[in-house]
C-alpha cells in the first residue's frame, strides 16, 4: 500500500489535470533546484521567521499595498536566503497560522514572483516551484506574472549575469502566443496561462484589452485560466476597490460566455473583501446566471472554504456546506474535496472530509468527485483509491460507500 503524504511532505507527487474547465491543476509536494544553481550560500533555515512578518503584510489593506508588502519582504528575504529556504520556511509559516493559511494564495504569488526576479529564467522558475495545489498554484501565477513587472535594472547585464526575463507591452502579441511553451511539464502550462492574465493585466491596466489578449493564446480552452488570471489580478491588485462598491456583481455582469464563468470563478475574492458572510456569498453567487452561479459558489469551494478547513478543521466546513440547499451543497463539497485530494496522493483528506457529510447523496458525490480528481490528476488505479477509501474513512460503512464510488 502507498505510504501516506503529509500536507508539508517533501515527497514528489504527480500532477493534476484540468477538470471540466476549472484548473485543479496540482502534483504533491517539493521538487528541488534543477538547472538553476544559486550562488548565495546556504542559510540554516530558521534564521528569519516568516510568520509574523507576513501577518503583518496582511494587516495592509488598501488597494495593492498587501501585495507590494509580500514582494518587499521576500525580495530581502531572497537577499540572504535561498529560495529553498524561502519554501521551507513559507511551509513553515503555514503551519503556524491559520491566517496565512487562509490567505496563502496572495502570499505565494508573491513568492513566484520574487524566485522569479532571482532565478531570471521561467521555465527555471517552474522547475524549481512548489507543488501546484500548494495555494492553488498561486506561486506559478506569480513567476509568470512578474514577467510582465520586471524588477529595477533587470535589463542591464553588470557583470555577465543572466538578465531578468520579461514582456514589454510592445512584445505581447508575438510573445503570448509562445510563451508557456518554454514549461515542458504539460501539467502545468495551465497555470503558466493563468499567470498570463494576471501579468497582462498589471501591463495593460485594462481589464478589456487584457482579456483580448488571452485569445492570443493558441489553444481555446486555455483561454479560460488566462480569463480567470486576468479578473483575480483585477481584484487583488486593487484596481476594483473603489469601483462600483455597492455592487458585489462588479465587473462580471459586463461580460459573457467564458469570460462571464470566469470572472464568476473567482468573484469570491471580491466578495470576501466586501465583508459578505458565507451564506451571503453563495447566495450572491446563485443571482448570477447558470452556470456561472455555480462556478462562483465552486471558486469560493476552492480558494477560500478549503483553506478554512485545513486552518480550523473539516465539521465546521461540512457543517456550513450541509446547511445550503442540495444544490449548493454538492458544488461546495465537491470544490472543497478537490482542493483537499490535490493537496495528496491519496484520499488522506478528502476522504475522510466526505464521510463526515450526513446526506448520503453528499457523500456519495463527494467521495466521487476525488476518486475522479485522483484518478485523472495523479493517475491512482482503483485498487488504490478503494485501499485508501479502507484507510482512511474510520466508519466502515461510509467506507464501503466510498469504495463503490472509486
Amino acid at each position: 500500500m502507498r505510504q501516506p503524504v503529509s500536507f508539508f511532505s517533501k515527497k514528489l507527487m504527480n500532477p493534476i489535470l484540468a477538470l471540466t474547465g476549472v484548473f485543479f491543476i496540482g502534483v504533491g509536494a517539493v521538487i528541488l533546484i534543477s538547472r538553476f544553481e544559486y550562488n548565495r550560500s546556504d542559510t540554516a533555515i530558521g534564521v528569519l521567521a516568516l510568520a509574523p512578518q507576513i501577518e503583518n503584510c496582511m494587516a495592509e489593506n488598501a488597494g495593492g499595498a498587501r501585495a507590494r508588502c509580500y514582494n518587499d519582504l521576500f525580495a530581502d528575504y531572497l537577499e540572504r536566503y535561498d529560495p529553498e529556504s524561502l519554501f521551507a520556511q513559507f511551509e513553515k509559516a503555514m503551519s503556524e497560522s491559520a491566517d496565512i493559511r487562509r490567505d496563502c494564495h496572495q502570499v505565494i504569488h508573491a513568492i513566484g514572483r520574487e524566485t522569479h526576479a532571482v532565478v531570471k529564467n521561467i521555465a527555471d522558475t517552474f522547475e524549481m516551484g512548489r507543488d501546484l495545489t500548494l495555494c492553488a498554484g498561486g506561486y506559478f501565477h506569480g513567476a509568470v506574472e512578474k514577467m510582465f513587472r520586471p524588477s529595477v535594472n533587470s535589463g542591464q547585464d553588470p557583470d555577465n549575469e543572466p538578465i531578468e526575463e520579461h514582456i514589454s507591452a510592445g512584445e505581447l502579441e508575438t510573445k503570448i502566443p509562445v510563451l508557456c511553451a518554454a514549461v515542458k511539464d504539460e501539467s502545468r502550462k495551465d497555470e503558466c496561462y493563468h499567470g498570463i492574465g494576471h501579468g497582462t493585466l498589471y501591463l495593460l491596466e485594462d481589464l478589456t484589452k487584457s482579456l483580448g489578449f488571452c485569445n492570443l493564446i493558441l489553444t481555446k480552452q486555455n483561454h479560460f485560466s488566462c480569463y480567470s488570471g486576468v479578473f483575480m489580478e483585477h481584484e487583488l491588485s486593487g484596481m476594483a476597490f473603489d469601483v462600483n462598491v455597492d455592487d458585489p456583481h462588479y465587473p462580471c455582469r459586463d461580460f459573457k460566455s467564458q469570460q462571464l464563468y470566469a470572472c464568476y470563478y473567482v468573484q469570491s475574492f471580491r466578495l470576501v473583501r466586501l465583508g459578505f458572510s458565507k451564506e451571503d456569498i453563495v447566495k450572491t453567487c446563485r443571482e448570477a446566471p447558470s452556470p456561472a452561479g455555480a462556478m462562483c459558489v465552486r471558486g469560493y469551494g476552492i480558494f477560500h472554504l478549503a483553506h478554512e478547513a485545513l486552518a480550523e478543521g473539516f465539521p465546521p466546513t461540512v457543517q456550513f456546506c450541509e446547511s445550503l440547499d442540495r444544490a449548493n451543497a454538492r458544488v461546495c463539497a465537491e470544490a472543497v474535496a478537490s482542493r483537499l485530494a490535490a493537496h495528496m496522493t491519496s484520499g488522506e483528506l478528502a476522504m475522510p472530509f466526505c464521510a463526515l457529510f450526513e446526506s448520503e447523496y453528499i457523500r456519495k458525490r463527494c467521495f466521487n468527485y476525488t476518486a475522479d480528481v485522483l484518478r485523472l490528476g495523479h493517475k491512482i488505479d482503483r485498487d488504490a483509491l478503494i485501499a485508501d477509501c479502507r484507510e482512511y474513512v474510520a466508519d466502515a460503512s461510509r467506507a464501503e460507500e466510498c469504495v463503490a464510488e472509486a
